[in-house]
């Protein structure tokens, strides 16, 4: 009867910790709320979608059709406008979009949670992982920016959690679940390109598992439900983007430069030329900071142990996923950084736990100094270390989002700078006129003055391209950020040969606005008159 009772009450007992632990969680969540905005120019086109829509000019972004990005963050954004309404400048109220990412955030964390009861872990695995990810620093941190990386991964973990409830429910129940993963793998991929991912990794946990070939026609069938709906929605999608294709920024060429054959070429090589920065990319993911190349191979060998394990316990749609999403950044050329691993980051945690419950497994049965209390004690102390990094630097965020003072030197002071910069257009430039920028998604957003992209990088282009930029697109006014001295090589070089086309109107701090003179300069490079 004693055992009976015990163990009765270790399921109460978890329960009363992932209680405490959600607490926990929505208090610091709630701690970081805040109205300011990050400076992320990708936010800029995202929030301006959302505004032209509002206005019901379309999906419009700087006054053209915009195929670049998916509609979907966008809507949301839109959602939350139509409440609060938009933020125009920078001294505005960006309170709902941050309470949209933090709740997003928190969400996260509640479907992991639900996702690991599916997967019949031990205690002890399930809890470590779920307090990796419940106060991961990664996830914290992207939750106060008005970006795609949090709402992606929470509809990714809803989808998987389905995925999962498909396999295990029979009858209605499975093919009720295998609809909602359908819906959430659409609207996942309505927020990143990524999206489609999710369709291998959940039809891979219908087929890569015992006893798959006696149910082929269930598995079809479902399969059929995934595919199907994805590749209608991605279908009127790219007639859409054709139709209403705009001159800059296609979503096909968005696509296309992600999946180039010479990307997928530099796979082979990527991993032993950029190590040190793949291996500090996991170690800041899963700690919260960057500690360096040995720490981050030790902790992927550690997960290698751990996605050994998982596929040895018959989990499939989980680690394929990850490993999908950790192979499309390595073939794109990119490293393994904290923002592209973020929707992989909850299955890292995962086998992080479980390659470590194994290796201290593995060290009692080597060694008989490692006892079992030794080796929980280990265990123990290095969750312990794993979660004391995070929560520490997630009290760093919080304390930066109360300074007053810090969202004007975020960035190094680019709000504080573009700001003043976007004011005066406002105020001054007529929407006709036009403005060359490195920043030009945010200089456009806070000013509502049609802008043109400079290039990250301009030393190679020749002064004629900049002329016929500037005569084709009316530019009035460039803006020269010292920060990126690449991307305004060539107006540098135009405005020492050709002083008398420019006029300074603004300098704030690493920023200078300038007004072109005339229309723009002749193909000889002389001031039009």
């Amino acid at each position: 009867m004693a055992e009976n009772n015990a163990s009765g009450t270790a399921p109460e007992r978890s329960r009363r910790w992932v209680l405490i632990i959600l607490v926990v969680a929505a208090a610091l969540y709630a701690a970081g709320i805040n109205s300011h905005w990050r400076f992320q120019r990708d936010s800029a086109v995202y929030m301006d979608l959302a505004r032209s829509m509002l206005e019901r000019r379309g999906y419009v972004s700087n006054y053209e059709p915009h195929t670049k990005y998916t509609p979907g963050f966008p809507l949301m954004l839109a959602a939350c406008g139509a409440v609060s309404g938009v933020p125009e400048t920078l001294s505005d109220s960006f309170l709902c979009f941050n309470l949209l990412e933090s709740l997003l955030g928190l969400g996260c964390i509640a479907l992991f949670y639900l996702v690991l009861r599916e997967l019949a872990l031990p205690r002890a695995v399930e809890m470590a992982a779920f307090l990796f990810f419940a106060f991961s620093r990664t996830l914290y941190y992207y939750s106060t920016h008005v970006m795609t990386d949090v709402p992606f991964t929470f509809f990714a973990l809803g989808a998987l959690w389905l995925g999962l409830k498909m396999v295990k429910e029979a009858a209605w129940r499975s093919w009720a679940a295998g609809a909602g993963a359908a819906i959430m793998i659409l609207v996942a991929s309505s927020i990143r390109p990524v999206g489609p991912l999710l369709v291998v990794a959940v039809t891979a946990g219908l087929w890569l598992r015992r006893g798959a070939l006696r149910r082929w026609k269930g598995n079809l069938g479902k399969t059929v439900l995934l595919v199907s709906l994805l590749a209608a929605s991605l279908l009127a999608y790219s007639i859409w983007m054709h139709s209403a294709g705009s001159e800059e920024g296609s979503g096909g060429a968005y696509f296309r430069n992600k999946v180039a054959a010479h990307r997928f070429a530099r796979l082979a090589t990527v991993l032993v030329t950029e190590f040190g920065k793949h291996m500090e990319g996991i170690s800041d993911v899963l700690l919260g900071t960057q500690v360096g190349t040995a720490a981050g191979a030790i902790l992927t060998l550690v997960m290698l142990v751990g996605l050994a394990q998982s596929l040895k316990r018959g989990e499939r749609q989980l680690s394929v996923f990850a490993a999908l999403v950790i192979g499309v950044i390595l073939a794109g050329g990119w490293a393994l950084r904290r923002r592209y691993l973020l929707p992989a980051a909850p299955v890292m945690y995962l086998w992080l736990a479980l390659g470590g419950a194994t290796i201290g497994s593995w060290l009692g049965r080597r060694w008989k100094f490692w006892t079992p209390r030794r080796t929980r004690r280990l265990g123990y102390v290095l969750i312990c270390l794993v979660l004391a990094v995070n929560v520490m630097r997630i009290g760093k965020v919080i304390y930066q989002n109360r300074r007053p003072d810090f969202y004007a030197q975020t960035a190094d002071s680019r709000l504080s700078d573009y700001g003043e910069i976007c004011a005066w257009l406002r105020d001054n430039a007529d929407r006709e006129d036009a403005v060359l920028a490195y920043e030009s998604s945010t200089v456009h957003y806070f000013s509502r003055v049609r802008t043109v992209h400079l290039p990250c990088d301009t030393r190679r282009r020749k002064m004629a391209w900049l002329e016929q930029l500037i005569d084709r697109r009316k530019a009035r006014f460039v803006v020269l950020d010292s920060r990126k001295p690449e991307s305004t090589a060539v107006a540098q070089k135009a405005i020492e040969q050709h002083p008398e086309a420019f006029r300074q109107v603004l300098k704030p701090g690493k920023t200078k606005l300038l007004r072109v003179s005339a229309a723009g300069l002749s193909p000889g490079g002389v001031p039009k008159e």
